[in-house]
C-alpha cells in the first residue's frame, strides 16, 4: 500500500484486500518518498495488485524496463488509478512492461462512496482527450447534469458526450 492512510482511496487498500483474502503490503514513510524503492518492492515481492492516484504510478515509469519480458513483470494482474486525471499514455506505459496487467480508471465523488464509476483501460482511441469516465459500479447509479450557462432552459434531455442522456441545469 502506497497511499497514505489518512487518503480515501486507503479504505480500499485495507478493508477491500483484506476481504478478498489477500495481504496487504504496507511501505513505510521513507519508501512512500522513494519511487525507485517502490518499484523494487513490486518487482521482488511479486505485487499483484496496484491502487493509488495516477501520479504515485506515473513516477515509478521511468524504472520500467521489461525489454526481455523478465518474468517478474508478470505478477502484476490489476492496476486501479483514480482521485485524478489519468494520463492517456500510462495505461499503456503500465500495461507494454506488465502484460499480464489490467488498467482501470476509477472515479466518482469520495462524499458518498470511494468509487461510483470504472473504466476498464484497454485501447486509448486516438480522439481521445481524456479517458472516458465510464459506468457506474454494480448497484450504483450515476446522474450525469450537463451545466449550460447563458442558455434559456426548455427541460429537454440532451445527449452528452458519454451517450448518456442528461438533463441540462440551466444556470
Amino acid at each position: 500500500m502506497v497511499t497514505n492512510l489518512s487518503f480515501d482511496l486507503s479504505v480500499y487498500d485495507i478493508f477491500g484486500i483484506l476481504a478478498a483474502g489477500a495481504t496487504a503490503r504496507i511501505v513505510n514513510d521513507e519508501d512512500r518518498l522513494d519511487p525507485q524503492k517502490q518499484f523494487d518492492i513490486m518487482l521482488r515481492e511479486g505485487i499483484t495488485f496496484w491502487d493509488t492516484a495516477p501520479q504515485s504510478l506515473q513516477q515509478l515509469t521511468p524504472f520500467f524496463k521489461n525489454d526481455s519480458n523478465d518474468s517478474q513483470y508478470n505478477s502484476l494482474r490489476l492496476v486501479f488509478l483514480s482521485g485524478d486525471w489519468i494520463p492517456l499514455t500510462l495505461p499503456g506505459t503500465v500495461t507494454s512492461n506488465f502484460p499480464s496487467a489490467v488498467v482501470v480508471g476509477l472515479g466518482g465523488a469520495t462524499e458518498a462512496t470511494i468509487w461510483s464509476n470504472y473504466f476498464i483501460i484497454g485501447e486509448i482511441k486516438p480522439e481521445w482527450k481524456s479517458i472516458p469516465y465510464g459506468k457506474p459500479v454494480q448497484n450504483a447509479d450515476i446522474m450525469y447534469w450537463m451545466i449550460i450557462s447563458g442558455i434559456a432552459g426548455s427541460g429537454n434531455r440532451v445527449t452528452c458526450t458519454l451517450g448518456v442522456n442528461v438533463l441540462p441545469l440551466v444556470i
